[in-house]
């Protein structure tokens, strides 16, 4: 293959050859990258001189031939020709005498002194009787020192002889001898030849020396991209694609673009070598500094270096041009020394202050850690990667953390991997259990990480390894400091609200310090506050105080820093104590901020918390459409079985919104889902078995869901976290029972509930009204009734306010008062339409003999007499009166004055014939109340 955009530079050789033919003297010095040509120039320019019959004299300079006396000038003695008598060397015989070495840089024995004159007038007389005469050395720089000042000599006295002195040399490399070096510059008849690296078109012209390479024009710009211009690296590459042609028409580094790079980095020298082995094991960006604290040198050197990989071709500014240019260097490069350096960096980055990451990344890549500093770098790292939900990362550092100090950490590191991987593979997780497991019945994890790991051992349901592990944690209470019992109080919290039928098998009595509260030192974690008061609450107290505390810590949590089970619990204590005006604000606002967020291991277990939250806030508005939306996303985005023992919550709301509208089908498909065994043990299960007994009663299985109610409140009781907001068992019984024709027993039960509710004004004390006023005579019924409906009404209720109308509409109709009965049912049946509860809507259709038809509309409202000559202010006020609201109510919904609305009422009145609200025509119900 011929040369490639070289043709200036042998140009440049011939014109100091034609000089050298006339007689005077010329030194040419090639300078260059390490394989950018220089050799194949040499040699180019030699074979030209030989055709053109001058006399060739070639060595080349060896790293490894260094230390030989006179070596390069052996080289060129020996291929001089040998006609007639053998030239006779005037060098030492190999041996003793032959090893003396200079007496210092630029300094030359007398003995030395004497071999040189005689080695230049040997090459002097062999210009004169084989003029012009071409001395060629090749990779000069690695001369020996006797050789440098033989050819320093004879450059100081070709001036006048038909001799040309041509060498080669690696731009940047440091000249053996820098008087050499000197010497050459200052000849007058000295020139110097740069090669720089081929440009794009020159590595074109190369690669169409080579048929079968695709002829594009973004091929070859590819190759000079990836080889820097450098022509033995742009081969190694040209040879690659020739070996395996097709592919996507781009070339890949194999594996002669490998050997071409490591052939460049030991053509470059050993300090150069050095530099890009460190900088392959760290990896970019490249650090001069550091790398040079790893070798032992200075920082200047290790510049120079990167200096001469970046102009050779093999980096850029970013590092490697090519990842097969670093993995070729990796390669070559012994595991236990990769490991090593690696260690080392990760060490001096560490004591640097550097970010735990970059110090972490470091270990993982050396596959181990040594020294308690390795330990907390891959905790902070670990911390750091999950709060910006790169879990995968995370569990990486952990996993290099486990097995590194297995003694020391081991039980916590597995603990941690549980908490990263539970969200989205459970099973995952799992098999970090079994380590956990062993660690925690050993008694081998500290007393913090036992509880923890504890906790995450019952969250996955195995409850018998979990009462083995708090059976070990018995024994270990008797020297617990301050922190220590402050977590002992936490996790007895835990137990308490989620499975309290282990709350008792903890080693009693508490420690004092820890029955008064957690310590200051854990004050900062939000989980035992949000913790006790939701105990509190379950437990029946709590009181306003409750409301207040959980507000507070719902405004001093975030997202990336709040655990999920402390913001669930603040909102659980607002929605227990009745009030879902306060949840819902912070559930929306969590959620907007889950979706900036974005997705993610914590992100989506966070989301799906609080879709979950968002579903009972709708169920307990009424609005059963959003909560069964909101309840099926929640399991959508945590998948049933990564929700564990908690998946109860969500799937007790989905299945009550479900049954509530009608969509039956859809209830008894979530019956039949697995739910985990343990769940029966937590306080998640009576959610679920009340939900499940109002499906039953729902399709008439009275005895069944009297058999779940029943069931519900022995487990309430048993565990002492009887509060009927959690799940009301007694009203349900109640519902069994009047189905069943035992209305003292109901009443019994009833009675029961609201003196448990006492004096609050709940939605639960409404619906308690409306049960207790169904096991009372007629007459007793529409004062009941009245109360459970403002109540309900007050708490923003609409399923119960609907049952509450619908009830009060029958105990109207058995009184024998049509006109009240009409205007109630008009509102019930608007209210369960909204609701969208068709079994509802379709009861009420036992009213209409005695009322007026409510579930079909008598065509249009302008076919109602009068109607069309109401003003639309006057519309808006009939149609809710129509539907049963008060005049209070009707101001309210349409922002005016009571006195405004009994203006309308009157007019209203008067256009329509009418006398009063229970006469107005039923059409009006369903005209439009927006303004």
């Amino acid at each position: 293959m011929g040369l490639v955009e070289r043709d200036h530079e042998l140009g440049a050789l011939r014109e100091a050859f034609s000089e050298a033919a006339r007689g005077r003297g010329a030194i040419a010095v090639v300078s260059g990258p390490t394989a950018s040509g220089k050799s194949a120039l040499l040699y180019a320019f030699t074979d030209v001189a030989t055709e053109s019959g001058a006399l060739v004299l070639s060595a080349t300079g060896s790293r490894e031939e260094q230390p030989i006396p006179f070596g390069v000038i052996d080289q060129l003695l020996h291929a001089a020709p040998a006609e007639g008598e053998p030239l006779e060397s005037p060098l030492p015989a190999a041996g003793p005498t032959r090893a003396p070495e200079p007496a210092g840089p630029g300094v030359t024995t007398s003995g030395h002194a004497r071999v040189i004159d005689d080695a230049c007038r040997v090459l002097l007389d062999l210009a004169r009787t084989s003029a012009p005469l071409v001395i060629a050395v090749d990779d000069v720089q690695f001369a020996d020192p006797l050789s440098l000042r033989c050819l320093s000599f004879l450059v100081r006295r070709v001036r006048s002889a038909g001799v040309l002195v041509v060498v080669t040399e690696s731009a940047g490399a440091r000249p053996t001898d820098a008087a050499f070096a000197s010497e050459l510059r200052r000849q007058p008849n000295s020139r110097r030849v740069r090669l720089s690296p081929l440009s794009p078109a020159g590595v074109a012209a190369l690669a169409a020396q080579h048929p079968g390479l695709p002829a594009t024009d973004g091929f070859a710009a590819e190759i000079a991209r990836l080889s820097g211009g450098n022509p033995l690296l742009a081969r190694g590459l040209i040879e690659d694609a020739l070996a395996h042609p097709g592919g996507d028409g781009r070339p890949h580094g194999g594996e002669a673009f490998g050997e071409a790079v490591l052939a460049c980095l030991h053509s470059a020298g050993p300090d150069v070598l050095a530099v890009a082995r460190t900088l392959a094991v760290l990896g970019p960006p490249p650090a001069p500094k550091l790398i040079a604290r790893l070798l032992g040198t200075d920082t200047a050197a290790t510049a120079r270096c990167l200096r001469i990989l970046r102009v050779t071709g093999v980096l850029d500014a970013d590092g490697f041009r090519h990842p097969r240019a670093r993995s070729a260097v990796l390669d070559s490069i012994p595991a236990e020394e990769r490991a090593g350096t690696r260690l080392r960096a990760a060490e001096l980055l560490h004591r640097d202050g550097a970010d735990a990451a970059e110090v972490a990344g470091l270990l993982l890549a050396a596959g181990r850690a040594d020294g308690t500093w390795a330990m907390a770098v891959l905790r902070e790292a670990a911390d750091r990667a999950l709060a910006a939900d790169r879990v995968d990362e995370a569990v990486q550092y952990l996993e290099l953390a486990y097995w590194s100090f297995p003694e020391q950490q081991g039980a916590a590191i597995t603990m941690m991997f549980a908490r990263l991987e539970w969200w989205d593979d459970p099973q995952a997780a799992g098999r970090y259990l079994s380590w956990l497991t062993r660690a925690l019945h050993e008694g081998h994890a500290p007393f913090g990480t036992a509880l923890a790991g504890t906790k995450y051992l019952l969250s996955y349901g195995r409850v018998e390894d979990a009462r083995k592990a708090l059976a070990v944690l018995a024994g270990a209470t008797s020297a617990l400091d301050a922190d220590a019992r402050a977590e002992l109080h936490a996790f007895r919290t835990w137990l308490r609200v989620t499975y309290p039928a282990l709350a008792d098998e903890l080693p009693a009595p508490l420690p004092a310090a820890a029955a008064d509260g957690p310590t200051p030192a854990a004050c900062d974690d939000p989980w035992p506050r949000a913790g006790r008061l939701l105990g509190d609450v379950l437990a029946g107290g709590g009181g306003e105080r409750a409301t207040d505390e959980a507000t507070e810590i719902l405004e001093r949590c975030r997202l990336d820093g709040t655990p999920p089970e402390a913001i669930d619990a603040a909102l659980t204590v607002l929605l227990l104590r009745d009030r879902p005006d306060l949840a819902a604000p912070w559930c929306a606002a969590l959620l907007r901020e889950c979706g900036e967020r974005g997705t993610g291991s914590g992100g989506d277990a966070m989301r799906a918390v609080l879709l979950g939250v968002q579903a009972d806030i709708a169920l307990l508005r009424g609005d059963l459409p959003a909560a069964r939306r909101a309840a099926a996303e929640a399991l959508r985005t945590k998948r049933p079985e990564a929700w564990g023992v908690r998946v109860g919550a969500p799937l007790a709301t989905l299945l009550l919104a479900s049954s509530a509208m009608g969509a039956r089908d859809e209830a008894e498909a979530l019956l039949d889902h697995a739910v985990p065994e343990a769940m029966s043990q937590t306080v998640h299960a009576p959610r679920f078995l009340y939900a499940r007994g109002r499906h039953l009663l729902a399709t008439d299985r009275l005895h069944s869901a009297l058999a779940d109610f029943r069931t519900c409140g022995e487990l309430m009781a048993q565990w002492g976290v009887d509060v009927p907001a959690l799940a009301p068992w007694r009203t349900g019984i109640a519902e069994v029972l009047l189905r069943l024709n035992r209305r003292a027993e109901a009443r019994e039960l009833v009675e029961e509930q609201l003196a448990l509710l006492g004096g609050a004004r709940t939605r639960g004390h409404g619906a308690s009204l409306r049960l207790l006023a169904a096991t009372r005579e007629p007459r007793q019924r529409p004062a009941l009734l009245k109360e459970a409906v403002h109540l309900l009404q007050e708490r923003g209720d609409r399923l119960e306010l609907a049952r509450a109308l619908v009830d009060l509409g029958h105990a109207h109709r058995s009184l024998g008062d049509a006109g009240r009965a009409r205007m109630v049912v008009r509102r019930a049946w608007h209210l369960a339409k909204e609701c969208r509860a068709e079994p509802l809507l379709a009861g009420l259709s036992t009213l209409q003999e005695h009322t007026e038809p409510v579930a079909v509309a008598a065509g249009s409202p302008e076919r109602a007499p009068g109607i069309s000559a109401l003003s639309d202010a006057e519309r808006r006020v009939a149609a809710l009166a129509a539907q049963g609201h008060t005049n209070r109510e009707i101001a309210g919904r349409l922002y005016i004055t009571v006195s405004t609305v009994e203006q309308h009422l009157t007019r209203v009145y008067r256009k329509l014939n009418v006398q009063q609200r229970a006469n107005l025509p039923t059409a009006l119900s369903f005209c439009s109340v927006q303004g």
